[in-house]
């Protein structure tokens, strides 16, 4: 902050502000998708400048994250410096697109479908009371909002707390994260993504797990984004799900 030549009050406001610059950061996927620029290049020069003027460069979540920008080769390369061979092999382009990423400092999971440029994603926010997610098929959003859940064991209601990521994977194949919330000791509650690269298919799974109690039960809701046509199978529980040219079958494992 000295050198936008701010004066702040005090210690707290200065933290303040520079925890406020390193959240924002972090809300950035990391394929730099949202950065204005013209190329991802340029987007990570841009939020490295905007790293080092709000002084938030020194965090160990940023200092993070800037490895896996030069792990997927976003890494700016200087002008002076002739360009690579380009390598078309699938093992290499694989390496270079990996772009998937969780953070437990900024409270959010980011899962790809597939290579083709990040076309199909899944973004879970869990950074509030209720976690929040967003699915894109084809460029095309399907699922937006809230995950709204209500939980139930033991004569008692719950439908909201402290959600945290308890697992995360992600190879060549698929992404995984599992979140976690827990109402009391004995109750706790467990949802689960997992994108498929090489089905092309995403489960969302979630479970409650309460050890000695009884009438246990959990409702949840996935907001569907508007625009979407649904047409139900009349065979089975299957649904279709048409927005244009894109399609997708929504089937449920348990109802």
């Amino acid at each position: 902050f000295k050198r936008l030549g701010l004066k702040l009050g005090d210690a707290k406001d200065h933290d303040r502000l520079e925890k406020l610059a390193t959240r924002a950061i972090l809300l950035f996927p990391i394929d730099c998708s949202w950065v204005p620029s013209r190329t991802p290049h340029e987007a990570l020069d841009w939020i490295k400048s905007v790293s080092d003027l709000a002084e938030s460069n020194s965090s160990e979540a940023i200092s993070k994250l800037q490895k896996i920008w030069k792990r997927v080769g976003l890494e700016s390369k200087p002008d002076d410096l002739p360009a690579p061979k380009k390598n078309r092999k699938r093992s290499a382009m694989k390496k270079k697109q990996l772009v998937s990423h969780q953070s437990d400092f900024a409270d959010y999971a980011l899962l790809h479908g597939d290579w083709r440029e990040s076309r199909d994603r899944c973004v879970a926010r869990f950074d509030g009371n209720v976690p929040s997610v967003e699915v894109s098929v084809q460029e095309q959003l399907l699922i937006q909002g809230d995950w709204s859940a209500s939980v139930t064991a033991g004569g008692q209601n719950w439908t909201g707390g402290e959600w945290r990521c308890c697992c995360w994977f992600s190879n060549a194949e698929a992404d995984f994260c599992e979140l976690t919330w827990e109402p009391t000791p004995a109750v706790k509650v467990f949802r689960q993504l997992l994108w498929s690269r090489v089905d092309h298919f995403l489960l969302i799974a979630e479970e409650v797990r309460a050890p000695g109690l009884s009438g246990v039960s959990l409702e949840s809701q996935l907001p569907l984004a508007t625009g979407w046509k649904a047409i139900a199978d009349g065979r089975s529980r299957e649904w279709q799900l048409q927005h244009g040219t894109t399609v997708a079958r929504v089937l449920p494992l348990f109802m």
